[in-house]
Order: C-alpha cells, then sequence, then structure tokens
C-alpha cells in the first residue's frame, strides 16, 4: 500500500463550470456511410427556459486531483488561473479537498470557464474558455523533485511549452512514476514523436478514437470480448512496439474500457446499474480511479475496476467532481462488476 508521506501532482486544466438542463431542445442524427453525427438543436432567436442549474468545479488537472485526495493519496496541483473571483473558488474548492495549490501560476487572462448543455439522453455540449489554462508556458521542473510522481493531463496553445520540459524531467527520471492522458496537440503528432518519452511513461489512457489516430492504426468491430466491442489489440501492439513498457488503457465510452500490461488483455464493461446525469469529467474519474490504484500496488484487475466504477459514480451526478469515490466506497463496490481477460500476442 500507499504509504502517506509520498507525494503526487497533476498538471493541467482548472475551470469553473456551470451546468444547465433546457426545457425544449432535439437531438439531429444524420448517419452517413461510416458514421452518426449527432447535434443538438434549439429553436432560433427564443428563450429557452433551463430546468436545473449546477455551479461546480473542473478541468483536466483538478478533476484528478479531487480523485487522488480522496483515494488517500497526499497530492498538489500545477495549473493556471486569472485574477478574478472564479479563480478564488477554483482554489478554495481545492483547498477543501486537501489538495495543495502553491504551485498555482496567475496570470492576466480570465479563469477558465465552461457552460456545460445537459441533454436529456444525459449527454453534454460543452462552451469551453480556455482563459488561463492556455496563457502559461514556463514551469519550474525542480518541483517535481519533492514528487513520487506526476499525473499529466492535456496541454496545448502556450502550455505546450511546459509539455517539452516536462518531457526531458521524466525522461532524466524514469524512477519517477507518471500516468499520461495526451492531449489533442500530443495526438495530432503521433507515437514517433514520442518515442524517446514514452519508455519513461507508467500508465498512458486514451480513448478509441484518439489511439487510433495517435498510432495511425485502426481498430475493428468484433473482438473476443464481444460482437460490439471494438479490437484493439493492433493498436496496443504499436505502442509496444516504439518502446512502450508500462500499462496501457483504452477507453470506449458505453463499451467499456480495455487494460494491457503488454502480456494480458483486460475488459471491463461499464457499470449500468445507476442512471446517467452527466459525462463530462466520465475520463478524468477514470483516470484519478485507475492510476491511484496503480499508485497503491493494486493488480491490474483492481485497477481496471475502481476506475470503471468511478467514472460510473460520476456519470450519476452533475460535475466532474461530486461522484468521485472514496476508497471504502470503491472497495464496497469493487466485485459488481465481471471482467474478462485473454493472452495480448504483440
Amino acid at each position: 500500500m500507499l504509504m502517506q508521506n509520498k507525494k503526487f501532482i497533476t498538471i493541467g486544466s482548472l475551470t469553473f463550470d456551470i451546468f444547465v438542463r433546457p426545457e425544449q431542445h432535439k437531438i439531429i442524427r444524420t448517419h452517413t456511410e461510416d458514421s452518426i453525427i449527432e447535434e443538438l438543436s434549439f429553436a432560433f432567436g427564443e428563450k429557452i427556459r433551463v430546468q436545473d442549474v449546477h455551479e461546480c468545479f473542473g478541468g483536466g488537472a483538478s478533476n484528478v486531483a479531487v480523485g487522488f485526495s480522496r483515494l488517500g493519496i497526499n497530492t498538489s496541483v500545477f495549473g493556471a488561473v486569472g485574477q478574478d473571483e472564479w479563480a478564488n473558488g477554483v482554489i478554495n474548492n481545492l483547498k477543501q479537498e486537501k489538495i495543495e495549490t502553491s504551485h498555482i501560476i496567475e496570470t492576466k487572462e480570465k479563469t477558465g470557464f465552461s457552460v456545460i448543455i445537459n441533454s436529456f439522453e444525459g449527454e453534454r455540449t460543452v462552451l469551453g474558455y480556455s482563459g488561463a489554462n492556455h496563457d502559461f508556458e514556463d514551469i519550474d521542473i525542480s518541483i517535481f523533485d519533492q514528487y513520487e510522481g506526476a499525473h499529466l493531463c492535456h496541454l496545448s496553445g502556450k502550455a505546450s511549452k511546459v509539455f517539452d520540459k516536462i518531457q526531458k524531467f521524466f525522461i532524466k527520471n524514469p524512477e519517477k512514476f507518471l500516468s499520461w492522458n495526451p492531449g489533442k496537440e500530443q495526438i495530432e503528432k503521433g507515437i514517433q514523436e514520442f518515442k524517446n518519452f514514452i519508455p519513461a511513461v507508467d500508465v498512458i489512457i486514451l480513448n478509441r478514437e484518439e489511439s487510433e489516430e495517435f498510432t495511425n492504426q485502426k481498430s475493428h468491430k468484433g473482438s473476443n470480448f464481444g460482437n460490439n466491442i471494438y479490437d484493439v489489440t493492433d493498436i496496443m501492439c504499436k505502442f509496444y512496439e516504439n518502446g512502450f513498457s508500462g500499462i496501457l488503457v483504452i477507453t470506449d465510452g458505453r463499451r467499456g474500457a480495455q487494460a494491457t500490461d503488454g502480456k494480458e488483455l483486460y475488459y471491463a464493461p461499464i457499470e449500468e446499474s445507476q442512471k446517467r446525469v452527466d459525462t463530462l469529467g466520465a475520463g478524468d474519474a477514470f483516470c484519478s480511479g485507475f492510476c491511484a490504484s496503480c499508485i497503491q500496488n493494486q493488480d491490474l484487475q483492481n485497477c481496471l475496476i475502481f476506475g470503471t466504477l468511478n467514472s460510473a459514480n460520476v456519470v450519476s451526478n452533475f460535475g466532474a467532481q461530486t461522484g468521485l469515490l472514496t476508497q471504502d466506497a470503491l472497495k464496497k463496490y469493487k466485485n459488481t462488476l465481471l471482467i474478462k481477460k485473454q493472452t495480448l500476442k504483440l
């Protein structure tokens, strides 16, 4: 088990979020040969009443930090906020969750802000303003000396310069734990761009579409885990062929998640006993549950279970942090998922 004096840091975005559920809206689905395009529609020029309004806090670094803290990990955050009342709310929320905030930077931009529109199906559309999250471009890399490891979330805009420094640090310090949820800018560059970096990463988590783009490798519907489950083994092999030696996780929404250590491949379905209220934060909840379990030396099967259960509880609540579970709660639900397993042939 993890010793209480070990410390971890999350790196990424910090936001203030407002959730609204409109009374009148339509979901328009257009079927093409290869896909289904879904659009949320409102009457043009009309005043649309909303049923619910919820004020919450989010952002990848904040969400994972709260998840870690509730699971017993001593956690700090590196990110940026503006000089406004939203910044005070973001920082006070982290402090209430027993998270250390001294590495949060103030910029002249406004604090990151989102309006999340929830549909009657539980899915969401996000109107996001990055603000301060894209307005920092430096980091004192020596801060990582005081931590056992880090979770690296999406970094883009000016913050991509910070990503380059983080890469160099962990390449030089491979003994440090690092979990990574690549962002759009890294995914578009492709896996070849990170052949020197990924050997220093312990856990990589992407969704299926991101993993396809990152590796330039297609998945195929129908696998040993079910006719509706995508076979992602070719994608996974691509990571290990490029020098990765850690744990790889590929999530796929309602189709569940698959995880491998390069030897055994595990599949977990989603946990469906709770009603889906809002899907925002599901990925961060999975990351915090999965990675916290890795840090605490759980086996791969339990890591996959805890990530899945954490995600399921978050989507049954408004906001990305409300439903994040504690250690005791995760253990209580541990035996509710049936995990499947096969050997991964590299």
